[in-house]
């Protein structure tokens, strides 16, 4: 294989602009997954202009002629051990970790999570669910604050910042600098019910703001914002280039999953811009049906680059696969979840590369993350590295998995757990080279 080792000119053209990619390919190693990209330029003592930034990989866009080189997608390393269980006093046995948001807060200097809680006890349904606080100077270490908002138990010493709902309370939580300290923290939330439901409308969408994320204000006079979406993490994310609010979510019917595009300058009218992430085609695997879970969106260098949850379901009826343990399991990955990547230029238009390998796989049999891997709102880009939080469980999202192994007497704590996942910056997507030198 090749790789990028030492910087040496070639030259390109793109529009009127000279490019000039430098790249000198050592045999037998990786190709870089970045190379520059004529945004700020900068002219030498020679008159050559050269070029300040960097573009991925990721398709042939940027790139006139490769050689010998196959494009494949690179998965991050995992930390070792979770990095947050459920283990506080006031977290019940039959109380497991759920969907995670995590960001690093610049201004603080400090790792914040949030971390849903959901209640089971062992029926074929989701249980009550809430949400709790948690920060880390270090994103390793995790500290449970006791905030004194809620109670439980007859005790308000817990880190919870919503009370207990129901089984369609699902957040995704964002921080937006630009706008005033009290709606600093921005939430889009789901609620559910037997009155929406019999009402038969589904997971309608609403707005909650806080000036620290720990106490939400929600507006009655604009709640709910959105109807028409389904159960699960929604992608958010402010774009400051549109001064943009983007939602990606499954609308209804729920199957087959597929995302689709919702977009707001005010969080409170949103414009449906359509299905925008439709997976099953040749380059997924024939003998599962793979859908797209959910999606969580990231702005990286100039590009949105996405963290794709991927189920791979039965090819006729997941319904029947969730119920009937397939013969061929674990080899067919079938009701399993891993992490893959897409990418878009525009933040509309959406993609997956060619090469549909996990930037964070499924573990080994008997691992923490060998069944179901949810990805975490949303990556964190610092110090030269890529952090992929995601919760992981040994269960597949099949209930025969689930029903066929709940044990009342042991409880539900040490069936899910927030996982780390790390990779050099840039390190997406690269050209890599076989037998032969390759060159681009």
């Amino acid at each position: 294989m090749a790789r990028l080792r030492g910087w040496r000119s070639t030259l390109g053209r793109r529009g009127n602009r000279a490019l000039v990619l430098v790249a000198a390919l050592a045999f037998g190693r990786t190709v870089a997954a970045v190379v520059p990209k004529p945004a700020q330029e900068a002219r030498s003592a020679a008159g050559v202009v050269t070029c300040r930034y960097k573009f991925l990989v990721l398709d042939d866009t940027d790139i006139m002629k490769t050689h010998k080189l196959k494009r494949r997608v690179n998965a991050a390393v995992k930390h070792p051990q979770p990095v947050l269980r459920v283990d506080a006093p006031w977290h019940h046995k039959n109380e497991m970790l759920n969907y995670i948001n995590v960001l690093y807060d610049e201004e603080e200097r400090l790792f914040k999570m949030w971390y849903c809680t959901m209640s089971w006890d062992g029926r074929a349904s989701d249980g009550p669910r809430r949400f709790a606080y948690a920060t880390s100077t270090d994103g390793i270490g995790w500290e449970k604050p006791k905030l004194g908002l809620f109670e439980v138990n007859g005790s308000s010493a817990n880190n919870f910042v919503t009370p207990e709902m129901d089984q369609a309370f699902v957040c995704t939580i964002l921080k937006d600098p630009s706008d005033i300290a009290a709606r600093r923290y921005k939430m889009i939330f789901s609620t559910g019910g037997p009155d929406p439901d019999w009402a038969r409308f589904h997971v309608p969408l609403s707005l909650a703001y806080s000036h620290d994320g720990v106490r939400w204000e929600r507006p009655r006079h604009v709640n709910p914002v959105l109807r028409g979406v389904s159960d699960t993490p929604w992608g958010f994310l402010f774009d400051p280039d549109r001064r943009t609010y983007i939602l990606l979510t499954r609308r209804v019917p729920n199957t087959p999953r597929d995302v689709s595009l919702y977009e707001s300058h005010d969080l409170v009218n949103w414009e449906d811009r359509g299905r925008v992430l439709v997976p099953g085609d040749e380059h997924d695997p024939p003998e599962v049906r793979t859908n797209a879970y959910y999606m969580m969106p990231f702005r990286y260098e100039d590009l949105y680059l996405g963290a794709v949850n991927c189920l791979y379901a039965h090819p006729v009826s997941e319904g029947y696969g969730s119920y009937h343990k397939s013969p061929n399991y674990p080899a067919d990955r079938m009701g399993q979840e891993d992490v893959q990547l897409a990418y878009s230029r525009d933040g509309r238009t959406w993609k997956r590369p060619d090469d549909r390998s996990s930037i964070v796989p499924i573990g080994k049999p008997g691992e923490p993350d060998s069944g179901t891997i949810y990805a975490a709102h949303t990556p964190i880009v610092r110090n030269g590295e890529t952090w992929i939080y995601y919760t992981a469980s040994r269960k597949s999202h099949n209930w025969w998995d689930w029903l066929g192994t709940y044990d009342p007497a042991k409880g539900m704590r040490d069936e899910a757990y927030a996982m780390l996942a790390r990779m050099p910056v840039d390190h997406w997507v690269s050209l890599d080279a076989g037998e032969e030198e390759g060159w681009f």
